[in-house]
């Protein structure tokens, strides 16, 4: 059973190593001028960050008796999504950003806005 502490590893890793191969995949499948650019994240931070960029929430742990007992490991994190552009072509790179998460191999939950940003909701399940 992986911790909190794991998962969020895994996670940065795969944001940081893995998600740059994939938007160049999304940029090459849609090629209609909408240019998903590489986040500029080194680490899990926005200090001093120019957009695109994320960053990652943990939000809870959920243990259910039966999680429990076959040592099933439950957490919930976000994603928060900070890019450039507006009207239908922002929201068009959120929604690939999304692809590319997807990619990687976390399942998006859902999708808010958060002030400027948007915020994919991740699930973990072991």
């Amino acid at each position: 059973m992986k911790s909190a502490e794991q998962v969020y590893d895994e996670l940065k890793n795969k944001l940081l190593n893995e998600l740059p191969l994939y938007i160049e995949e999304i940029n090459k499948k849609y090629n209609d001028g909408i240019i998903l650019e590489q986040f500029t994240n080194t680490e899990n931070t926005t200090n001093s960050l120019k957009a695109p960029y994320w960053k990652i929430n943990f939000e809870e742990a959920e243990y259910s008796e039966k999680d429990i007992l076959i040592e099933n490991s439950v957490f919930k994190f976000s994603i928060e999504l900070h890019a450039t552009g507006s009207g239908e072509e922002f929201m068009r790179k959120i929604w690939r950003y999304g692809e590319a998460i997807e990619r990687i191999g976390f399942k998006i939950k859902s999708l808010k806005n958060i002030n400027s940003a948007k915020m994919y909701s991740i699930y973990y399940h072991e």
